[in-house]
């Protein structure tokens, strides 16, 4: 009997499925008694031709090259290969104990790997999964923080609304629906919008060129005394009252006594504040207030022209009311070029009175 033979290096421990000892059995060459090697394991999606492992016999000092050319399962313990020109029958039952250690180590082994992997896989997966669920967090956060801005603003709007108190309808049904809108735009941010130069208001008499021109001052006053007092006085009502008490003065324009004590007629006090406090102002603009300004020659006037600070932006830009530009009134205006545009660096600030009976 030909002694054990051992392998020198399992070249195919990764892709071995089945684990085998080799006894060798007559075909080309005669060999009449069992010859045992070490352990072979084979992975049977791969055949092919090519060396899949080597057989040392330590007598003779020879390796012989084990080539998977064939497989054929006669039962669940057989299985045959060849060997070189030599067939090998393997019967798993035929494993020396010591190649059986080997087997079972190596299966060990491999079943370890296995479950390293598989743990690695989880791991992998569940790192994802939590991730995902993160992100999902996170997206849903910022949706529903972005609901709650919506919200706010949407209750901010309505408040504001509530608050307006609207225009006189026998007013608004003189105006064309383009002034319409102009007005329903400002009264959706809350604030009554009145122009001198609307259709019927343009053409009424005051001053020197009529009110389209020269109706700024009372204008303001009519937007004062809405805005600030709840009451939906119009441009037409203020022309008629200021004509009446001596506001205009030829050549000069809407007096400022007329700016300032008509508002107080309807529970308004005004407090002079210097145009350069720049902190002053946005304060006051902050708090709901409204400021008249006279501008000189530039964007709104050639000489002199009223009108109203009526709030400023986060970014410290000033919204305006101006009763001859629509346009100049929707958009907000640099703190810097309003104040190059100053006629009067006296402010006028207006605010309810509340120690007024």
């Amino acid at each position: 009997m030909n002694k054990l033979i051992r392998r020198s290096a399992l070249t195919l421990a990764a892709l071995l499925s089945v684990t085998v000892c080799v006894s060798l059995a007559a075909c080309n060459d005669e060999v009449t008694e069992p010859l045992y090697g070490s352990a072979v394991t084979m992975d049977a999606d791969r055949f092919s031709d090519y060396p899949m492992g080597r057989i040392h016999n330590e007598e003779e000092n020879t390796d012989l090259n084990v080539n998977a050319s064939s497989l054929m399962i006669g039962s669940a313990d057989v299985e045959v290969y060849r060997l070189g020109n030599t067939m090998i029958d393997t019967v798993l039952s035929e494993i020396p104990a010591e190649s059986q250690d080997e087997v079972q180590s190596l299966e060990e082994k491999t079943r370890q790997d296995e479950i390293n992997a598989a743990r690695e896989e989880a791991a992998r997966r569940a790192e994802e999964e939590a991730k995902r669920k993160e992100a999902e967090r996170k997206r849903k956060e910022a949706e529903e923080k972005r609901r709650e801005e919506e919200r706010k603003k949407r209750e901010a709007e309505e408040a504001k609304r509530a608050a307006c108190p609207g225009y006189s309808p026998d007013f608004v049904s003189l105006l064309t629906p383009e002034e319409q809108a102009e007005a329903q735009a400002f009264y959706d941010q809350g604030y009554v919008f009145y122009r001198q130069n609307w259709s019927y208001l343009k053409n009424l008499p005051y001053g020197d060129e009529g009110f389209g021109q020269c109706g700024c001052g009372p204008t303001c006053v009519a937007a004062v005394i809405s805005n600030l007092a709840g009451v939906p006085v119009t441009p037409e009502d203020m022309r008629v009252w200021g004509l009446e008490h001596g506001s205009w003065l030829a050549g000069g324009g809407t007096t400022y006594d007329f700016m300032i004590s008509t508002p107080k007629r309807y529970g308004i006090k005004a407090t002079s504040m210097h145009a350069a406090d720049r902190a002053g102002v946005e304060t006051a603009l902050r708090e709901g207030k409204l400021i008249l300004v006279c501008m000189g020659p530039g964007d709104f006037t050639l000489g002199a022209h009223f009108m109203l600070y009526r709030g400023i932006t986060d970014d410290g830009d000033i919204l305006i009311a101006d009763s001859y530009s629509y346009e100049f009134s929707a958009k907000p205006w640099k703190w810097e070029d309003l104040y190059a545009q100053l006629k009067s660096y006296t402010f006028w600030v207006f605010e309810p009175d509340t120690d007024q009976k």
